[in-house]
Parts: C-alpha cells; sequence; structure tokens
C-alpha cells in the first residue's frame, strides 16, 4: 500500500529527469576549472575560494555510495580552510603541490557528477549550498566526520 504524504509533490518534467544541458555543464566546468588554475597560480582571492566551495558541496551532495574516496570531501574542505588560512595572514592565495593534487581531484570528481546527474537532483544540492554557505551556516562535511 501506498503512503500519501499531506504535501504532494508535482510529478518531475522531462527536462528535470534529464541530465543538465551539456553547453551549461561545459560553462560550470570551464568556471570550476578557471578557478582551480587562479589558485593554483598564487592569484586566488574570495570568489576564487567561494567558487571551489560551491564545487565542494555540490559534490558532497550529489556524491553517492560508489564513490571511489569519500574521504575526498574532508580533505577538499580542510585544503581550502588552510588556504584561507593563510591568506588570513597576508601569505598568497596559493595550493602547495599536495593541496593541488586534492582540489583537481574534486573538481575532476564533480565534472563527472555534471555530465550524469539529473538536473532536479542538481537543483535540490543548489539549494542545500545557499543555505551551508550562509552567514553563520555550519559545514555539513564537519558535521559528519
Amino acid at each position: 500500500m501506498r503512503k500519501t504524504s499531506p504535501r504532494k509533490r508535482r510529478p518531475l518534467t522531462k527536462a528535470q529527469l534529464l541530465p543538465l544541458p551539456a553547453d551549461q555543464v561545459q560553462r560550470l566546468s570551464l568556471k570550476h576549472h578557471l578557478a582551480l588554475v587562479s589558485l593554483r597560480d598564487g592569484h586566488g582571492d574570495l570568489e576564487v575560494i567561494g567558487t571551489l566551495l560551491h564545487v565542494l558541496y555540490l559534490a558532497y551532495f550529489l556524491r553517492n555510495a560508489s564513490d571511489a574516496d569519500p574521504e575526498l570531501y574532508p580533505r577538499a574542505e580542510a585544503v581550502l580552510d588552510q588556504c584561507v588560512a593563510r591568506a588570513e595572514r597576508g601569505e598568497s592565495w596559493a595550493l602547495t603541490d599536495g593541496e593541488r593534487v586534492v582540489i583537481v581531484q574534486l573538481v575532476v570528481a564533480h565534472d563527472a557528477q555534471l555530465g550524469t546527474v539529473p538536473a532536479h537532483r542538481y537543483l535540490e544540492a543548489w539549494e542545500r549550498v545557499v543555505r551551508v554557505t550562509a552567514p553563520g551556516a555550519r559545514s555539513p562535511i564537519r558535521e559528519v566526520a
């Protein structure tokens, strides 16, 4: 027997069930890779860190049980935190070689997600990202760790 919920959900449209449009995936991927290159080359800033934090949290919310490396998310978050801490001390917005490897893994993993995730899952994840990046919000990754 099927349970009915008090709040009826509209059926998803075909567009919501399909993967994101290829041109949107390419634009997002380019934005993410440019942020990575900026940080790698020591030209990071708050906007670049913000972009990479969005990548981190989107990838985290879009993950599934078959992800090869579930520890990637806390490692990537620690890398971005360390980068911000260095910048707060007046050092350059840059990644060390070891940190770069972690963020490259994150961006590549998120590229794979973007190519296959249904649009409705992406939008649901984005809404969660907006909530966890609001002032005073806490990291969902740290809460689990």
